[in-house]
């Protein structure tokens, strides 16, 4: 939160854009952390939400909301145990490039449709990060790129 507070401070300053380098560096740093934090925050705002309509309900005694609120608490365990897994599974080298390639090892038409059916879970799990990707498929056995998306 220090370092997200210091660099909206930076971006503010009036010869922030004197470097455009230095600029892009800075804000693209500043995107990377609120990726992190907002969701952490929207967890905290939703638990403390809960916690206090918990305590009116308990106050006032009103059972119909006592058990509109059990399934929340269903959703939001889910909803921190996601950002722990994310959490868990991130490094510091997530947001550099890599190169992934799926082979169909000995070949034939069953294993092609495997490996056509990964790249398009991979191709669909890309898609909603934020991130450039690009593809070249080549098919061993016809020695020719299929296809080229820039």
């Amino acid at each position: 939160m220090q370092e997200i507070a210091q660099l909206e401070k930076i971006s503010t300053e009036a010869d922030f854009w004197s470097n455009n380098q230095e600029a892009q560096v800075v804000l693209r740093r500043l995107k990377e952390l609120k990726q992190i934090v907002q969701p952490w925050q929207k967890a905290f705002n939703d638990i403390k939400d809960f916690c206090e309509l918990y305590s009116l309900c308990q106050e006032s005694g009103d059972d119909a909301m006592m058990k509109e609120l059990i399934p929340q608490i269903g959703s939001l365990t889910q909803e921190v145990e996601q950002l722990e897994f994310v959490r868990k599974m991130s490094g510091e080298d997530d947001t550099l490039p890599a190169i992934f390639s799926i082979h169909s090892g000995a070949g034939g038409t069953e294993s092609c449709d495997w490996c056509e059916c990964c790249f398009a879970c991979t191709v669909g799990f890309l898609s909603t990060k934020d991130s450039l990707i690009r593809f070249w498929i080549y098919y061993r056995e016809t020695s020719r790129a299929l296809k080229v998306l820039p």
